[in-house]
């Protein structure tokens, strides 16, 4: 089973590397409005592989008063990974158990926060709507001094002016934001984000 893992990894991560056509790390800043939550700016990072089919995927990182966002998947990853582990041990494989559990780990943890589409209008101009359903947000406000995780979507669209023959992008944006639970939080963010291409063809 380990090594059926392995080779599934293996594959998976050498076929995406194959269709890779662009890799930017991006600084982001914005704002964000939610129901019954004073508006708050933010800023961080965000990772943005691209690919020769047009479609991307992205991973965020941000912070800002009261307020943290991450893509689901890692802490979803770690759940998922402990839980394999510990049905391998029951079915004794208790060797495997271990990796087995690190390797559905990293599997899950690798799924992507966002799934975009890049519309090029020229070499140096592009739309790129995006959906992105696996979002976690924590928010504290006045009164709840514990604070709330949320799992959430978003979706929206940015826009992406290349500049140094492509070495370096400007991607201002806009998003409406929704969360799973009843009864949550919904409302927009926008801003822009800086980045730099890491890769070309990775």
């Amino acid at each position: 089973m380990k090594n059926v893992l392995t080779v599934l990894v293996l594959f998976i991560s050498l076929n995406l590397m194959s269709q890779g056509k662009e890799s930017y790390f991006g600084v982001r800043v914005g704002y964000l409005s939610m129901d019954n939550y004073t508006p708050r700016k933010y800023g961080g990072i965000e990772f943005d592989f691209q690919f020769e089919n047009n479609i991307g995927i992205q991973y965020s990182f941000l912070g800002g008063k009261n307020y943290f966002h991450m893509p689901l998947a890692p802490s979803f990853g770690y759940i998922v990974g402990l839980s394999a582990a510990a049905a391998a041990s029951e079915a004794d494989e208790r060797n495997d158990a271990v990796a087995i559990g690190v390797i559905v780990g990293i599997i899950t943890t690798i799924i992507p926060e966002s799934v975009s589409y890049n519309i090029a209008l020229s070499d140096n101009f592009s739309v790129c709507p995006y959906i992105s359903p696996l979002q976690l947000d924590f928010f504290k406000k006045e009164g709840n001094a514990e604070g709330d995780w949320m799992a959430g979507l978003g979706a929206g669209s940015r826009v992406h002016v290349y500049m140094n023959d492509r070495k370096f992008r400007i991607s201002p944006y806009v998003e409406y934001k929704v969360h799973y639970q009843n009864d949550a939080p919904q409302g927009f963010t926008f801003g822009v984000n800086l980045a730099a291409r890491m890769s070309e063809g990775f």
